[in-house]
């Protein structure tokens, strides 16, 4: 079962999100920061992320650059309601799969989701 990684502040999010990809049968993990966020790329093999950018106790594109220290080649998609150029260019060169902006559909992260290999459907 592919393994999905959530790291967003939004709790709201967060749970709409886990239950609609687990319904796909994705195996989902929540976190609320990119400090918990970071743990669960260290204690468990992840096929996706989808990242934050603004977020508490450590953003996005710092949480990006510490996953990528440990784990370069997981997809990592960003998501935010606001990016600007120099911050979007540091997520391409840390290797972030794309962006996704909010409000963004469940149908935008099922595909980002489904683009991963060995993906439900992909």
């Amino acid at each position: 079962m592919p393994k999905v990684l959530l790291i967003d502040d939004d709790a709201d999010f967060r749970t709409v999100l886990k239950h609609e990809l687990t319904g796909l049968g994705y195996e989902v993990l929540i976190a609320p920061d990119g400090v918990r966020g970071l743990q669960w790329v260290l204690e468990s093999s992840v096929d996706v992320i989808f990242l934050d950018l603004n977020m508490p106790h450590r953003n996005g594109i710092e949480t990006l650059r510490l996953i990528r220290s440990v784990q370069a080649a997981v997809p990592v998609f960003i998501v935010t309601a606001l990016i600007d150029d120099a911050t979007r260019a540091e997520a391409g060169r840390l290797g972030a799969a794309g962006v996704i902006f909010k409000p963004a559909s469940i149908k935008t992260i099922i595909a980002a989701a489904r683009s991963v290999p060995g993906a439900p459907n992909s």
